[in-house]
């Protein structure tokens, strides 16, 4: 299963990670997602597809999620970095459509290289070379 938007990839990604989550390891993202595939020449249709149901057995894989204690703990220890994905102006607390609050976690750091980049490219189902780059200067370890 191959997923996209036409919005930077925040709403993709969050489908590719529920996909992955419930073990459903054929997930992707397609790079760059809907202006990529209208840059490359992709074909677009207007009709809804219909497809055969298939049944799809979901295993919730919870040692993807960390705990708050777990967290703050690591966070201490600098064992991990926490990256926040929203607009700088978000992580700054400059700017808030959504939430409640203003600003990033504590120990965080703004995962945006670009205040133009609304997100990170992560096509084929892993990390792409832009993204590493992304991180490597913000003392990430990325293995692909």
């Amino acid at each position: 299963m191959v997923v996209y938007d036409d919005v930077g990839g925040g709403y993709a990604v969050r489908l590719w990670w529920l996909l992955r989550w419930i073990v459903h390891r054929r997930a992707a993202l397609l790079d760059g997602g809907l202006q990529a595939w209208i840059a490359a020449g992709g074909e677009l249709i207007r009709e809804v597809t219909r497809h055969e149901p298939r049944e799809l057995t979901a295993r919730p894989d919870d040692s993807r999620w960390v705990d708050t204690d777990a967290l703050v703990a690591d966070l201490a220890a600098a064992r991990v970095r926490v990256l926040d994905a929203r607009a700088p102006e978000r992580f700054r607390g400059e700017q808030e459509p959504i939430a409640l609050n203003r600003g990033g976690v504590r120990w965080s750091s703004s995962g945006q290289r670009d205040p133009s980049q609304s997100g990170y490219d992560l096509g084929a189902g892993g990390i792409s070379a832009d993204a590493t780059s992304r991180c490597i200067p913000l003392g990430v370890s990325v293995k692909v």
